[in-house]
């Protein structure tokens, strides 16, 4: 990892009371933030972090999934600035956002990973559903009724 960004990640877990990783030597971490695990931040380069979280239960190779997904990209459904993503090296889709340092060492750094880790949640549990229902042909649950608020997900 370059030590610009190790430092950096370093200072914004000492900012905000998180145990650093050990995992800080490499070039990406993984942090729990208000248990929701496995937030990824991976070291871009020119002062970019990429932050992402897996979305489980979507099959990321069936064209169905893709196309949802991109449309859900396009008319931003659900996902208050991020992207709809399938990660290149593993294969998982993910929901990410490419953030600057400054961003993540801003007085609401925190405040925005929370909101990140808060969107990955309703995408992990509402959202992942509604895509799946879709998928099957079935009637979105009541549920998840309000997420899937567009005309893109309803049955």
């Amino acid at each position: 990892m370059e030590e610009e960004q190790k430092t950096v990640l370093q200072v914004f877990c000492e900012l905000n009371g998180i145990a650093t990783p050990d995992t800080i030597e490499d070039d990406i971490i993984s942090l729990d933030i208000n248990e929701v695990s496995d937030i990824w931040l991976l070291y871009l380069g020119d002062g970019v972090t990429e932050i992402f979280a897996q979305l489980p239960g979507l099959d990321a190779d069936d064209p169905g999934v893709m196309r949802l997904l991109l449309e859900a990209n396009y008319l931003g459904i659900a996902t208050d600035g991020a992207r709809l993503a399938i990660d290149p090296v593993e294969g998982h889709v993910v929901l990410s956002e490419r953030w600057g340092y400054e961003r993540l060492l801003a007085e609401q750094g925190l405040e925005d990973l929370e909101r990140f880790a808060a969107l990955v949640h309703s995408w992990r549990n509402d959202g992942v559903a509604a895509i799946q229902a879709k998928m099957r042909g079935e009637e979105i649950e009541e549920e998840v009724e309000e997420f899937a608020a567009s005309e893109l997900l309803r049955v």
